[in-house]
């Protein structure tokens, strides 16, 4: 929470704010720069009672207090009434933190009851995020005068959702209140917003929504657009140059009018972070690109500076774009109120983008044509969204039956999905036959492309299992056969996200309850290690490290899967078999999913046997608290000697734990669950297809 809060504060224009912090001094940090910082103490001050001045301050912090305070409702409203026009409030409170009068203890909120709250109170565009797991909340609940504060070596900082123990949100002060510019046109006064064109006519204003602003990064450039608590500011914060291509990092706003030989005027404010150069240009939106008769080098300095430039159209274009070349150069980049004019004998017109409509044919429309309807239906989604509105909202999202769906459509639209569900359980189900209830909203998760089933309009919803972590859900499903297993690490080295996704897939098959699997970054080799010695070290250090989580959040029985395994297609008889096997309560230490089909393996039951092979294979074992005990210090001394020795014959991980056989508590599943799939070895570094 911590982080992801500064790093909200961060990106803001904080050398230029004044904040005020209730109840705390957490945030009274120089480094951060703040043009003035006030901190005032509930309950010596209390919020409840009236806001400490109106429209004083450009962020406020609650910072761990709503749930003290008598009157939440009142605190944010009071909160909103100190904020200036486009200012933010930051919330951070608890939700699964034990109770702490200080001097009294009220209230909890999830993050979607917290935006709620927030809502209500008057915000627009709150966003609220949840962290915790089940390390951390039997840290607090251990019984003892003080918190329990993080420890590296014993703590888990992955995120289990099921288990939020902080809530934050941060949300904005609608900008109500504007600088206008007066331009005189036929003798009707139009006014001019900074976030938006409102043309007052005498009777009825309409607003036209502007085209959001794209940046383009080709090649190995590095750079990210970054906005502020005004709207109209933009900050190109560039991380990486390699290319002296000025086109190689590209702002744009496209979807302007404009007509041949017309005179038009394009007015800004800029400055960097050091002195440099831009590129100002107008061109056409799509190929072939021309340009419609401007193109400047302007120099910026450290200083906002003011620029106007008139120039006249080349050719006739009902999609121009304004576009700014910042490549060439690391120096990040600042600009504000930038404005296309049409210049006329009786002043001034102020030129908005168009808003795109729906192709006319869409057998013959273009791709980017499809795109840019994408984007008018995702931004007037949007605007209704955060007005309240939510059923013209959701009107607008059926539109994207017929647009375009990746990434980005799911990225803009998911967070509506609470709105949309209108007080409605959202249910994470795995069969694709599950069918909502009257009170359900239900997401499918499986192995689904992008498609239009994907949106949060949908109901059900289907989405690809890598989505889980994306969406928030009331209730999990699961087969209940999974019961006697409280976690599943899921080990993955992060440049093998084709594996990660194939064991997310395997797992949805099989059911399996995804609010209790948790992905371990694997351990890579050290530096410059390329060798299989060195793979293998890093290996059993990964199933050393899921092993001391595993104990940390004091599970009684873990399933841990290498990012290689898949189940076979019995899949009824592996969750049967599953089932039968918790049921019958094992003394048992390890029981492998599968194992090698070479050595000794001496039957038990009818459901499992003892495995006595000097090799197994750990793509899938299941073990208990008490074989965490056993095995943990079996792996340890094994890779202090495979880091020292390197005997490849006896300390790889699926080697050095067969000293736990002769115990009578070291099992496989008779039936095998499954085996490594055919892929290409991380530690062997070649193929590997040996159905085993």
């Amino acid at each position: 929470m911590n982080r992801e809060t500064r790093r909200f504060v961060e990106s803001l224009p904080r050398f230029e704010l004044d904040v005020i912090e209730i109840s705390g001094d957490r945030w009274d940090d120089p480094t951060l720069g703040f043009r003035t910082y006030r901190n005032y103490f509930y309950p010596d001050f209390d919020i409840c009672d009236a806001p400490f001045g109106s429209e004083i301050c450009d962020l406020v912090i609650l910072e761990q207090v709503l749930e003290h305070v008598r009157s939440p409702a009142r605190a944010l409203r009071n909160s909103l009434e100190m904020l200036r026009p486009g200012g933010w409030v930051l919330v951070t409170t608890p939700f699964l933190i034990r109770f702490h009068p200080q001097p009294q203890d009220l209230y909890r909120w999830t993050a979607d009851g917290l935006r709620i709250l927030l809502e209500e109170a008057g915000f627009r565009q709150v966003k609220t995020n949840a962290w915790g797991n089940r390390d951390c909340l039997i840290a607090d609940m251990t019984p003892g005068p003080d918190w329990t504060y993080f420890d590296p070596k014993r703590h888990s900082l992955v995120n289990e959702p099921q288990f939020p123990l902080s809530v934050w949100g941060t949300a904005l002060r609608p900008p109500i209140k504007t600088t206008t510019a007066k331009v005189m046109k036929a003798g009707v006064w139009s006014y001019f917003l900074l976030s938006s064109l409102i043309l007052a006519n005498g009777e009825k204003s309409r607003v036209l929504r502007e085209r959001p602003w794209s940046l383009r990064v080709a090649g190995q450039e590095r750079a990210e657009l970054l906005t502020f608590a005004d709207p109209e500011r933009l900050r190109v914060s560039i991380e990486q140059q390699e290319s002296q291509a000025t086109f190689d990092i590209q702002l744009n706003r496209d979807g302007y009018e404009v007509a041949k030989n017309g005179r038009y005027r394009v007015t800004m404010a800029a400055k960097a972070d050091a002195p440099r150069e831009m590129g100002l240009g107008f061109s056409k939106g799509g190929e072939p690109w021309s340009n419609l008769g401007l193109y400047r080098v302007l120099p910026l300095t450290t200083e906002w500076s003011e620029f106007s430039q008139d120039f006249r159209i080349a050719s006739d274009e009902d999609n121009a774009r304004i576009h700014f070349d910042l490549g060439g150069s690391g120096i990040s980049v600042e600009l504000s109120l930038v404005r296309l004019w049409k210049v006329a004998e009786d002043g001034l017109i102020a030129m908005s983008t168009s808003s795109p409509s729906k192709p006319k044919n869409l057998r013959t429309s273009s791709t980017q044509d499809i795109l840019t309807w994408r984007d008018r239906i995702v931004m007037e989604a949007a605007a209704y969204m955060e007005q309240g509105e939510t059923e013209p909202g959701e009107a607008w999202l059926k539109k994207l039956e017929n647009a375009t769906i990746d990434a980005w459509t799911l990225e803009k639209t998911d967070p509506y999905l609470s709105r949309i569900a209108r007080g409605r359980r959202v249910v994470a189900s795995f069969d694709p036959a599950r069918r909502p209830a009257d009170d359900e909203v239900v997401i499918v998760y499986g192995n689904y492309p992008h498609f239009y089933e994907n949106v949060v309009v949908n109901n059900p919803i289907r989405r690809h299992v890598t989505d889980f972590w994306s969406l928030q859900h009331d209730k999990v499903e699961a087969d209940p056969r999974w019961s006697g297993i409280g976690q599943i690490f899921l080990i993955n080295l992060d440049m093998r996200m084709d594996r990660y996704d194939a064991t997310l897939r395997e797992l949805a098959s099989m059911r399996a309850p995804f609010d209790r699997v948790t992905r371990f970054s694997a351990i890579k080799p050290a530096d410059n290690d390329e060798t299989e010695l060195g793979r293998h070290v890093a290996c059993l250090r990964s199933h050393i490290e899921v092993l001391r989580q595993a104990r940390a959040n004091r599970q009684e029985h873990v399933l841990v899967l290498e990012d290689d395994f898949s189940f076979s297609s019995d899949i009824e008889q592996h969750l049967t078999d599953l089932g039968a096997f918790y049921q019958r309560n094992y003394d048992y230490w390890i029981c492998l999913l599968s194992t090698s089909k070479y050595g000794a393996i001496q039957p038990k039951d009818d459901l499992v046997s003892l495995s006595f092979q000097p090799v197994t294979g750990t793509a899938g074992y299941l073990i208990s608290r008490a074989g965490i005990e056993e095995l943990l210090p079996v792996f340890e001394a094994a890779v202090e000697r495979l880091a020292m020795k390197g005997n490849l014959k006896t300390d790889p991980a699926d080697r050095c734990w067969s000293v736990l056989q002769p115990s009578g508590k070291f099992f496989t599943f008779r039936r095998k669950f499954g085996f490594q799939v055919s892929s290409f070895s991380d530690i062997t570094g070649d193929f590997s297809r040996d159905f085993d």
